[in-house]
């Protein structure tokens, strides 16, 4: 068995595997965010419509939920 092969394959494995996870954590981060901006820019506009706050809080939580789901389907894809 030739050790340096092993050592390669190895190296070439934990940094293939370790980009994939740097650029779960950033999608991670930056799907979080634009989902908080998105809520709130909802909200925003559904409080000039002056609708009930319980509405308005369910309507926001309904948007957030939906989207954190499709952001983490989109990271296991």
């Amino acid at each position: 068995m030739d050790w340096n092969n092993v050592i390669k394959v190895v190296q070439n494995t934990i940094t293939g595997v370790g980009l994939q996870v740097v650029g779960a954590i950033l999608l991670y981060i930056v799907g979080r965010w634009l989902i908080s901006f998105a809520v709130g820019l909802v909200r925003k506009g559904l409080s000039r419509q002056k609708l009930e706050p319980t509405l308005l809080r369910f309507i926001g939580n309904t948007i957030s939920v939906v989207l954190n789901i499709t952001l983490v389907i989109a990271i296991l894809g």
